[in-house]
């Protein structure tokens, strides 16, 4: 495992390599096999942060990652990607988990090491992704995609694509904020659940198949949900659009249930739902 307290770079691209079958991890291969960094990597000049990881430990962005001039990439394909720190650039981010199942087997002299990988794994996000490009994050782990912080940036498009069954969830003090353009794409059983809030100065779309729902709303002091300057898109098939139903202890004295407002679009609000129903509520939970 490559545990990070501080590297710097000023030189041009800075590319950190993790997996499974990394023999300088012996004697500890299995139980070390993925990238922590915990402290801070940062790169000063033109050029871009890599992150590439097989090892079943993912990749764990504790600390601060951050490249002055330059993109942000991290391509994991067994275990969870982390962000509970910092990932601040100039440049574009992306963050991709693509696990598979497959069987690994190979020698190491007299030794024969056998494993199988599996797609038990998601993209937590519980601290903060900023950067003025395009963010983009891509899941097809079972844990799907889980935003409990912040996703920013002030003049691009963010992007969210999951294809994993538990499907897209920005819970309650999760935030995606855009300056352009926020898509969140979902093609899961789990669905896209909005507790949190999903911002753009421009568009917010919203596209759910696979057979699961669009579910906006809590049962905190949130309001105003998602918001847009322009317009709001939410396509859904073989699904529904529905509202939660959750009811906080002291509703009656703040008035919530009565105020709140899920969907606030500057321009035109487009609904279109195909096999399912719009503005049915579900129970709280």
């Amino acid at each position: 495992m490559y545990v990070g307290n501080k590297f710097q770079g000023n030189g041009g691209n800075i590319y950190i390599k993790s997996a499974q079958t990394d023999s300088s991890a012996k004697p500890d291969w299995w139980e070390n096999a993925g990238v922590d960094i915990t402290g801070q990597v940062k790169n000063f000049s033109k050029g871009d942060i890599t992150i590439e990881n097989s090892g079943k430990d993912g990749v764990k962005v504790a600390g601060l990652l951050s490249n002055q001039n330059g993109n942000v990439r991290i391509n994991n394909t067994w275990g969870d990607v982390d962000v509970s720190g910092k990932i601040k650039n100039s440049g574009a981010t992306r963050i991709t988990n693509t696990p598979e199942a497959i069987y690994v087997g190979f020698e190491d002299g007299p030794v024969v090491y056998e494993y199988s990988t599996d797609t038990n794994s998601g993209v937590n996000i519980s601290g903060e992704v900023f950067t003025p490009g395009t963010i983009v994050v891509t899941n097809t782990g079972d844990k799907g995609i889980n935003i409990t912080g912040s996703v920013i940036n002030h003049g691009g498009e963010i992007q969210t694509n999951n294809t994993g069954i538990a499907g897209t969830k920005i819970d309650s003090t999760g935030l995606i904020s855009a300056g352009n353009y926020a898509n969140i794409n979902d093609n899961s059983k789990g669905g896209t659940q909005i507790k949190g809030h999903v911002k753009s100065d421009m568009f917010v779309n919203i596209n759910q198949k696979g057979g699961g729902n669009v579910v906006i709303g809590d049962a905190t002091n949130n309001n105003n949900y998602v918001t847009a300057g322009k317009d709001i898109n939410i396509n859904v098939e073989n699904g529904s659009i529905l509202n939660y139903a959750g009811i906080q202890p002291n509703a009656k004295v703040l008035g919530i249930k009565d105020a709140k407002t899920l969907l606030v679009a500057g321009g035109d609000l487009n609904m279109d739902v195909k096999n399912g129903t719009i503005g049915q509520e579900v129970g709280a939970g």
